[in-house]
This record gives C-alpha cells, sequence and structure tokens, in this order.
C-alpha cells in the first residue's frame, strides 16, 4: 500500500490553503491601507473646505466692514440705520470667523500642507497686529488703511489655501 489518505489529501490541500490564506492577508493588509488613506484624503478636504469657507466668510466681512467705514465717514448722513444693523451682524460674523481661523493656524501643518499653515500664522498675527501708531492715538485712517491691509492679506491667504488645496488634494 501506498501512503495514508490523510496524507495524500494533506498535500494535496495544503499548498492551495496556504496560498489562499496568504492572499487574503495581503488583501486584507491593501485593503485596510487604502481605506486608511482615503479617511485621510477626506479629513484633508474637509478641513480644506472649512478654512477655505472660514477665509471667504473673513473676506466678506472684511469687504462689508470697509464698506460701513466709508459710509460712515464720507456719508453726510453717516450710515443708515440699515447699515448699522449690518455692521453689528458682520461684526459678530467677523469675530467668529477670526477665532475658527486662529484655531485652524494653532492647528499647523498636522492636516493640510506647511505652506498653507505657514499662510494662516500670516494672517492671523495681520489680524491680530495694531494699527501702526505708536506714540498716539490712532486716527481713524491708520483704522481704516488696517482694515484694507486685513482684507488684503485674507484675500492672498485664500488664494494660498485654494492653491494648496489643489496641490495637496491632487485636484486639477
Amino acid at each position: 500500500m501506498g501512503e495514508p489518505l490523510w496524507a495524500f489529501l494533506l498535500k494535496l490541500l495544503f499548498p492551495p490553503l496556504c496560498a489562499a490564506f496568504l492572499a487574503s492577508l495581503v488583501t486584507y493588509w491593501l485593503s485596510r491601507r487604502r481605506f486608511i488613506l482615503e479617511r485621510w484624503w477626506d479629513r484633508k478636504a474637509d478641513t480644506y473646505a472649512k478654512i477655505i469657507g472660514s477665509l471667504v466668510a473673513l473676506t466678506y466681512s472684511l469687504d462689508r466692514w470697509v464698506r460701513y467705514e466709508e459710509e460712515k465717514e464720507f456719508e453726510q448722513e453717516g450710515p443708515s440705520p440699515r447699515a448699522k444693523k449690518e455692521y453689528e451682524a458682520v461684526s459678530a460674523e467677523y469675530d467668529e470667523v477670526q477665532t475658527q481661523i486662529e484655531r485652524a493656524a494653532t492647528e499647523g501643518d498636522y492636516i493640510i500642507s506647511e505652506k498653507a499653515a505657514n499662510a494662516l500664522l500670516q494672517l492671523v498675527r495681520q489680524l491680530r497686529k495694531p494699527p501702526e501708531q505708536l506714540y498716539q492715538e490712532p486716527t481713524w485712517y491708520d483704522f481704516f488703511e488696517k482694515l484694507h491691509t486685513d482684507l488684503g492679506e485674507a484675500r492672498n491667504c485664500l488664494q494660498t489655501m485654494r492653491d494648496e488645496a489643489r496641490s495637496d488634494l491632487r485636484v486639477k
């Protein structure tokens, strides 16, 4: 007689079972890795979207604030009651958005690119910077000039953030 039946079956079935087990492990590892990368990409995309949304809101509120200050200074009657009410809403939105941007800047380059994080930090520094007068009370012009500078810096940061999001997320 030859070899026992169980030895024959073991020789016959063991190599394919080992190959199937090894293939399932490799498949599991690759699919888990892809899943983690996709989730990380989703987190990056969400973070960029939130930051860009905050920057758009900041730009909008600064633009409305500049218009309000112009109306207040150059109109003979001063700002209209509607403009005053809008100013209060814009001021509250500005405070909220500035806080969101400061939080994103504090997170730094954990999720977003280093260039995007640096652009946010530069914007936060600009927003916190007082008007340029050192020895006297800032004038309306100093304040108005600072608003324009803040608005320009916010627009630059927004463009940098859009470019970095496209690059970092590999979106055309």
